[in-house]
């Protein structure tokens, strides 16, 4: 029979070894499962299952008013299961701050302070340092990989496999044919939570001649589930690699993959071993008031929270190569990015909508190859989807300044470009930064001296006013006198214009 919980006791029954059916006087309960329990009360609140021995669960005596639903769960899961439920409520951590680089056919890719990634068209080479532990593998030819370092091949592999680096990291290989039966490296899909780094165009001239490229993005978790892992995944361990039963890999291991012979989950390669014994559960009731976290119980009620967006965050992505950067703010936005001469462009894909900003600064607003206005200090274009788009100047000479960083927020998404300023900022040092940190950086970045925003086809004040020469100016310096000459020249050309426009 099963047993109703008092005070949010479990119900655990198993098939007796001497009855066919649920033991009616209790069960022995497995220290996993006493484990799993501990999520839904603090340590000691199940005095009958004590973490570590396993026990008997006496039945409760108590008279049932209400039947409750009974649930079948699997087996107890692995002891690295739980603690990852266990820790599943607790505030995520930011992703590291993943950044790369591309010039002359060589890429550099930071993960974060822990490893980084160099990769060479040429010969199709690419290396992983872990930067804490000095552990260094390098990947070459068709492909041939040095392990540990040590400057001698360890083996080679024909088919697309994956590395899964020690913070998890996840570092997909596809390969090209290289001739003669043998491949080469050609694209690396580089993935851990939210970051994504897509490697293209390494294959040496074997998919394209001089056409390598790295496409960063913060669609890491869809960009894994749609990438196959390959013939076969191993792991960093120590100063080697490891295969999925935590056997150093060789070129046995590795042509057992290939063959499809490759070891079981490497993770769950220690877990406990699985009990066929069904376990049945009665979810607890909810805690009394009084033992709700104090947090918790003052909390607003859901009523008066703000409704999350039913809308995922657009996906961002970029591409740097050359002293040129390609920025992707989803479908509806494209940036780009010259270091020479401060150039940068806005496109609204949607419609149409193209802005130009260059030299010290000169901003053609609508795209049609002519000047509207210009700026001195440091302001924020808002997109019409609320994107900020915040633009740092440096000195240019003669009065003059050029933008030099630009500072691109939505959400959690960020783009950081640094180094625009042709070189006046240095010299061919065009860098993007990309990070989910968004909303913190929005908060600690200076909209500068004035903000505009996105109209159809140009751009507005806080006040709705068309931006202007005037507007700017008065922005920039609100306590100096009017520009009678600038509002006048202004209002005559608007006059005109207007003239002009009128119907016959």
């Amino acid at each position: 029979m099963a047993y109703l919980p008092v005070a949010g006791l479990p119900v655990v029954g198993a098939l007796d070894s001497t009855v066919n059916g649920v033991g009616s006087d209790g069960v022995v309960a497995s220290p996993a499962f006493g484990a799993l329990l501990g999520q839904y009360a603090p340590t000691g609140a199940y005095q009958y299952l004590p973490a570590g021995a396993a026990v008997v669960v006496a039945p409760v005596v108590v008279t049932p008013v209400v039947a409750a639903p009974m649930y079948m769960m699997a087996p107890p899961p692995p002891p690295s299961m739980l603690l990852s439920q266990q820790s599943s409520g607790l505030e995520p951590s930011v992703d590291p701050v993943w950044t790369h680089e591309v010039k002359d056919g060589k890429a550099t890719i930071n993960l974060g302070d822990k490893y980084t990634i160099t990769a060479d068209e040429k010969d199709g080479t690419w290396t992983v340092r872990n930067n804490q532990t000095g552990h260094v593998t390098k990947i070459h030819g068709d492909p041939h990989v040095d392990a540990d370092g040590d400057g001698k091949d360890d083996f080679d592999f024909k088919k697309d496999m994956t590395f899964q680096l020690d913070d998890g990291t996840k570092i997909t290989v596809n390969n090209v044919d290289y001739g003669n039966g043998e491949t080469i490296s050609s694209k690396l899909t580089i993935t851990n939570g939210h970051n994504a780094m897509v490697v293209e165009g390494l294959g040496d001239d074997k998919d394209g001649k001089n056409n390598l490229r790295v496409t960063q993005s913060n669609a890491g978790m869809t960009l894994d589930e749609l990438t196959p892992d390959g013939a076969q995944a191993i792991h960093e361990s120590g100063q080697g690699w490891v295969d999925g039963a935590g056997g150093v890999v060789n070129q046995a291991s590795i042509d057992a993959g290939e063959q499809g012979r490759a070891p079981g989950s490497y993770q769950s390669a220690s877990a406990t071993p699985a009990t066929a014994t069904p376990v049945f559960f009665v979810p607890p009731p909810p805690p009394p008031l009084a033992m709700v976290p104090l947090a918790v119980a003052q909390a607003p009620a859901p009523s008066s929270q703000p409704a999350p967006s039913s809308q995922p965050a657009p996906v961002w992505s970029h591409e740097v190569k050359d002293g040129k950067a390609t920025i992707n703010l989803g479908d509806k936005y494209t940036i780009t990015a010259d270091e020479k001469d401060g150039t940068w462009t806005v496109r609204n894909n949607q419609t149409g909508h193209v802005s130009r900003i260059h030299g010290d600064p000169h901003v053609d607003a609508n795209g049609d190859g002519k000047d509207d206005f210009d700026f001195k200090k440091g302001m924020t274009f808002q997109l019409d989807d609320g994107t900020k788009i915040t633009v740092d100047t440096v000195d240019y000479g003669k009065g003059k300044t050029i933008s030099s960083k630009l500072t691109i927020t939505n959400g959690d998404n960020a783009m950081v470009v640094e180094g625009l300023g042709d070189d006046k900022d240095g010299k061919n040092n065009l860098k993007v930064t990309q990070s989910n940190a968004g909303r913190t950086l929005d908060q600690l970045t200076s909209d500068g001296a004035q903000t505009i925003h996105e109209t159809t086809q140009g751009w507005v004040d806080n006040s709705g006013r068309k931006v202007t020469q005037a507007v700017i100016n008065h922005n920039e310096n609100p306590d100096a006198p009017p520009d009678f000459k600038t509002m006048m020249h202004e209002s005559m050309f608007q006059r005109i214009f207007h003239r002009h426009a009128q119907p016959a």
